[in-house]
Order: C-alpha cells, then sequence, then structure tokens
C-alpha cells in the first residue's frame, strides 16, 4: 500500500492497514530513535507510544507529505521531549529546577541551531524588498554603509534608516532565541 492508501485505512479504523505500517516502519524507527533515546528498550518504548497515539486520533489523521518522514519527526520529537524530561526531573530532584545551558546534549543544541537559522532566514525574507537588499548587502557582503550607498545610488542615511528598521524587525521577530 501507497501511503495515502495507509492513511485512509486507518483513519477508517483498517487495523490491517495499521499493522501493516507498524511491521514495516517499526525496526526502522527504533534504529533512528536509540541513539536519542539512551537504549534500544527506551526506543522501542517511544515507538509503541507514537504508534498508540497515532491511533487514537487516527479519525483526526491528517498527514500532507510523507508518512515515513511524519513518523520520524514524531518519533525523534518523542525521544528528545523525553529527555529533556528526564533533565528537568533530575535537576528538580536535585534542588535545581531552572534549566542549565551547559548541560544542553550535543544533538539538542545542533537542532536548536538549525532551528535558529531557519528562523533567521524567514525574518530576513520577510524585511521589505530595499531593506532586505541593504541588509545583505552590509551583513552579508560585508560592505560599509558608504559602500552599500554608492552601489544602490542612495544616501548614506537612507541606509542607516533601513538598516535600524531592518535590525528591529530582526530582533522583534527573532525575540525568542534572546536571553
Amino acid at each position: 500500500m501507497d501511503d495515502r492508501a495507509l492513511v485512509a485505512g486507518i483513519r477508517s479504523g483498517d487495523t490491517g492497514a495499521f499493522q501493516q505500517l507498524f511491521r514495516a516502519t517499526f525496526p526502522g524507527l527504533c534504529i533512528a530513535v536509540t541513539p536519542y533515546a539512551g537504549s534500544r528498550a527506551e526506543a522501542e518504548e517511544i515507538i509503541q507510544d507514537l504508534f498508540f497515539a497515532l491511533w487514537e486520533r487516527r479519525a483526526t489523521l491528517d498527514i500532507r507529505g510523507s508518512l515515513g518522514g511524519y513518523l520520524y519527526v514524531g518519533a525523534l520529537n518523542r525521544a528528545r521531549n523525553l529527555r529533556r524530561r528526564g533533565r528537568v526531573v533530575a535537576k528538580w530532584e536535585a534542588g535545581g529546577a531552572i534549566r542549565d545551558e551547559t548541560s544542553v546534549e550535543p544533538v539538542d543544541r545542533r537542532v536548536e541551531e538549525i532551528e535558529l537559522a531557519a528562523a533567521i532566514q524567514c525574518a530576513i525574507d520577510a524585511l521589505p524588498p530595499k531593506g532586505r537588499e541593504i541588509f545583505l548587502l552590509n551583513r552579508s557582503k560585508h560592505l560599509t554603509y558608504d559602500q552599500v550607498a554608492a552601489r544602490m545610488g542612495i544616501s548614506v542615511k537612507t541606509v542607516e534608516t533601513h538598516m535600524g528598521r531592518a535590525l528591529r524587525t530582526l530582533r522583534q521577530s527573532l525575540a525568542i532565541f534572546l536571553p
């Protein structure tokens, strides 16, 4: 069965389609999640929980992309959340409920870096065209305000104004990532 047929079957309550999906994806998901979960047993529990939740929400299931990708991301998110929750509980039990940034796992840090890079790119893309061009010339091409002004045929004051607006907009858009 292809992804659409499996989703339609699961949505309608077809246990055969659900079992087929489970058998086809469970081993690969366990392999992918084990490094994040810490052990094979934890990975299996995470995947079983994912499939249980999938079956519980089957009537409202709406997967538009790849079913395998959906399951993979869901499994990794569950593993990540479980690991994060474990750190919080350990800190709480040790008397330090506040998250210590030095305890962030390298994988979590890389995911956060990727999320930040995507948020920065979205924020830059949302700038008005002229402001975006000025910002990119200054920050990506490392041109001075004078060089940007000369290249675009505008005054240095206009460059300063656009850069101020761009930086203010980016600070607002990325506020959730700032300390």
